[in-house]
């Protein structure tokens, strides 16, 4: 079975309704509990760490074709920032990537990521991680 990766770079294999049909789903599954709003894995440091080892290639693959001419990027929820940077070089140059999470230990993660990742070297993107919760 190829990878994710691999299916990405031999073509673009899904629509963009197969892309947003998990958003949609996971939407409906809140409205249905009542508007409950709860991140089932929580922002225990051995999940932020876990979470920070994913790439953009590995867990986002279904939305790189789609960056493909993007000059600006939301990513919801980012965690320790590690699949929101792998979206920088997908970018038009120039482009702006916006990182939001509820939880400030992982944007500080996220943002020493960003750091280490480009070493004092201007990222190809303005990137920038916000503490929000989009519910308010």
């Amino acid at each position: 079975q190829a990878s994710c990766n691999q299916q990405h770079q031999a073509t673009i294999p899904y629509s963009r309704a197969e892309v947003l049909a998990p958003i949609a789903r996971n939407s409906a599954t809140m409205a249905s509990n009542g508007g409950l709003r709860a991140y089932t894995h929580g922002h225990a440091k051995a999940v932020v760490n876990h979470h920070a080892k994913r790439t953009a290639e590995d867990f986002a693959c279904r939305t790189l074709p789609f960056l493909s001419g993007c000059s600006s990027v939301l990513d919801v929820g980012c965690g320790p920032g590690s699949i929101t940077l792998g979206f920088a070089k997908y970018l038009s140059p120039g482009g702006r990537l916006v990182g939001v999470d509820l939880s400030r230990e992982a944007l500080e993660m996220a943002r020493e990521a960003c750091h280490q990742k480009f070493q004092g070297v201007a990222p190809p993107v303005d990137i920038s991680f916000r503490e929000a919760d989009l519910y308010r």
